[in-house]
Order: structure tokens, then sequence, then C-alpha cells
């Protein structure tokens, strides 16, 4: 058997032509077993369907490439004549380009592009049928939350015809690791969306989150860019977006930033969007102070310095703290105070030389959380100049120990010897036992009897 003129004009006629081990075929040929032979359509063509007759009259198909560009077959008889070859063919009709800037984009944000398993890392022109597959690499998913275009994960933005801007969403899988689309139309993409996230938390220092030290006319200005008008959805709807949802806080802190956290200013971020309004940047989201010694010294040099004192510490936005005398007296405390800057809280350490660690840890509430809807409906320049009240403000700035004497005796003093007397209590002051008390109330003799005890037992009226 042998490919004849007849089957190399039909093959012609299609737009293709005959290949065996490489070599183009341009007159007839004979057919043994096991030979391979391969129709490839020339440019800009693509082939639909390749079929013909073996010595049963039985019809074989010719296996297709995937991207249909090439069929192929392996001879099985000899010395009959195959018959009625066919080729269909057609138009390579394109679909779309992947780009080097939409690959780009697909590996910046740590994807890679796969056609029928094989990856694309070049420039790919994509044509009616063929299917797509983007991949997340190890780490890495894509996001569940849409875009201000309203799409998320990968997806296409086209005009559509009427003049209409459309985006094509590609399905994505359960775990969020792969996104894939089949064409079944022409895809002109404008744009090319892929949206990833790191599927464990990401440090915050490690640039994700910005933190910004602004003043009323930074946010005065910042309220100006929040909005991103466009139009979406396959009706081409009119949407507004609101940038100002990606500023996770906004806070007032009573006390100044350290000079050495402040770096240069920057164009501030909100999500994707850069605007034009520059502010300093804050090199970290964790603010430690320094408030501090305090070294606390005995006067008695015996029990009594620990056993008639109290210490209590007054700190800055904090209720007092009693401390335990045995990390006081005799030793020093130092005072620390971590700030966090995205939650306004504050943390306060309290070290003690007599063991050389944090002896009370207490949490606070130092910023002041700014509503955000204040800055859209009112002027932030008034909200922020105006005298805001800490709630929890002692009105302290400085930290101090008081210490309190428990004994309401004095140590050897006239003072000490008991008095013994008859008395009416009102007239009575400080501490004192009653024995016998004439008690002249209406009560059950239990509860009197409850009252004598207590009497005796003794008491402090001021």
């Amino acid at each position: 058997m042998m490919f004849n003129q007849a089957d190399l004009d039909i093959i012609r006629n299609a737009n293709c032509r005959l290949v065996k081990g490489g070599v183009t075929i341009t007159s007839p040929v004979e057919v043994v077993v096991n030979d391979t032979f391969v129709i490839v359509a020339n440019a800009g063509y693509i082939l639909n369907k390749v079929t013909w007759k073996n010595m049963m009259n039985a019809v074989v198909t010719w296996t297709l490439s995937s991207d249909k560009t090439q069929a192929n077959t392996k001879s099985s008889y000899t010395g009959a004549q195959l018959s009625n070859l066919i080729v269909d063919s057609s138009v390579k009709v394109i679909t779309g380009c992947f780009s080097t800037e939409f690959l780009k984009t697909i590996n910046d944000n740590n994807c890679d592009l796969y056609k029928g398993g094989v990856l694309i890392s070049s420039p790919y022109e994509a044509v009616l049928g063929e299917s797509f597959e983007v991949r997340c690499r190890e780490g890495w998913i894509f996001t569940n939350e849409p875009d201000t275009l309203g799409g998320y994960a990968v997806y296409g933005r086209y005009l559509k015809a009427g003049g209409v801007w459309t985006i094509e969403q590609w399905a994505v899988s359960t775990d969020r690791k792969t996104a894939s689309i089949t064409l079944t139309a022409t895809r002109a993409y404008a744009l090319l969306a892929c949206l990833t996230e790191q599927t464990a938390p990401i440090d915050v220092l490690g640039g994700v989150n910005n933190v910004y030290k602004v003043d009323a006319d930074i946010m005065k200005a910042l309220t100006k860019e929040r909005f991103f008008m466009s139009t979406s959805g396959t009706g081409g709807e009119y949407m507004t977006f609101d940038y100002g949802q990606f500023i996770l806080n906004l806070l007032q802190m009573p006390f100044a930033l350290p000079i050495e956290n402040i770096i240069g200013s920057e164009p501030i971020q909100l999500a994707k969007l850069e605007t034009t309004v520059t502010a300093p940047m804050v090199n970290t989201d964790r603010i430690n102070y320094n408030l501090g010694d305090i070294t606390i010294s005995g006067t008695q040099g015996n029990l009594l310095d620990y056993s008639t004192k109290q210490a209590i510490l007054h700190l800055p936005f904090s209720d007092p703290i009693i401390l335990d005398n045995q990390y006081i007296i005799d030793e020093t405390i130092t005072i620390k105070l971590e700030v966090n800057l995205y939650t306004g809280t504050g943390t306060y350490n309290i070290y003690s030389t007599a063991i050389d660690e944090v002896i009370i840890t207490k949490t606070i509430s130092l910023g002041v959380n700014i509503p955000l809807a204040n800055f859209y409906s009112s002027d932030p320049k008034q909200i922020l100049t105006s005298s805001l009240e800490w709630s929890g403000d002692n009105k302290l700035r400085i930290a101090y120990i008081e210490l309190v004497d428990t004994n309401s005796d004095l140590n050897n003093g006239f003072f000490n010897t008991p008095i013994m007397d008859d008395v009416v209590l009102s007239e009575v002051k400080g501490f004192f036992t009653v024995i016998n008390a004439n008690l002249s109330l209406r009560a059950t003799s239990s509860e009197k009897s409850q009252i004598q005890s207590m009497l005796q037992s003794g008491v402090i009226y001021k």
C-alpha cells in the first residue's frame, strides 16, 4: 500500500502536509508495517479530524495532538491500498494570548500555567477548545474574596460586544490550589488577574501590613482617594468600591512614638491601591518604652521592713498594683511597657532584681479607637484636634511606688499602751475594742450577740 498522488493532493488541499521521520513527503510513498506518518497543519490552521479505511473497510481515526496541529497513525497492514483518506481542517481560531505580561502576573503571584499537564513558560496563543490550569506553588492558595472588579482567584477581563467590560471567572478547586478553564469562545483579555495568599500566617513585620504615622491633614487627603469606580458583571453595572475598608485600625495614642521607629515617608498603600498621599512609616507594630527603675530601701533593718509596709505601684493608664514586699524592699524594680499599635493595648512588665525576672504583667488600654466612618462624614482635622478622653487615663505620666505603713501603732510610742475608758462610741475615732458594750437598739438577742463579738474583736471608726 502507499500514499498516492491523490492522497497527497487531499492533504495539500486541506492546508496540511505529510511527514515521515521528520521529513515532508512530496511524492507518492510506500507504506510498510509499523511506519508512522504525521499530517501537520500549516500555520494558521488546525485539524479537526483525519480518517481513512483499512483493508477490512473499517474506519481508522488518526490521533490528534492536544493543540490540534498534528494527526498521526501507525500502519498495521501492508500489501493493500488504504482508501477514503479524509482530512478535515479549519482556520486556526485564536481565542486569546497568554502574553509575557500575563505569564509574569501568574508567576509573580506564586503560580504556574499548565496546558495538558505541560508547563507553559513562554507566550502562548490559545485556541478554541483548549483547556488551561493555573496551579499554586507550595505554601500558597487562591483568595476566595472578590477584588474591586468582582473577580477572585484567576479571571480575565475583556470587552464584550457593545462595549461592556466583563470578567470571565476561572473555576477554582475546593482546596483553592488550582484554577481551570476550557476556552469555548473568543476572548481578548485586556487583563488577567491571579490573586493568591499564603496558607500559613505571615509575620506582620514582614511587609504584609503597614503602619503609618498620620495626622489630621494626611487623613483628610486620604479620604479623597479611597473610592474606585468601574463597571463589572455581565451587564456592565456601575460599581463604586471603597478602599477605606483596608484600613485595619485608626488609633490616637497619648504619647509620641520613638524617633528611632520612624522611617522615611512613603505613599500610603490600601490593598492594591497606591495612593498619592504620603506619610511617615513606622518600622514595627510593637513599640517598647522603658519607664525607668525604682529602688526601695528598708528603714528598720528587720522583719518590720516587710511586715508593716504595703507597696503600691502607680503607673500611667493603670489601676494601682500591690507588689509583694519580698521583691521590693532593698531591691530595684524596672518598669517596661510594650505597646501594640494594631490594637492600642499596652503590656506592663515589672522586673525585680530579687529574681531578675518579671514579677508582674498587666495589660492596659491606651489608644483611642477612632471610627473611620467619622472621617467620611466629618472633618478629620476637627476630629483629631479635639479633646479626647482616654478611658483609663489616671493623669499620671511617671511611675512611682507608695509605701503604706499598715501598723496603726507607732513603735515604742506612748500610744502603744492600751487605754481603758467608758465612752460613747460616737465620740471615739480610730482603732478600739469594746468590752461589755451597752447596746441600746432594736435587735434580736442573736443580732446583739454578733455585734458584741465584733466590737470586742476590734473595729476602726473614721
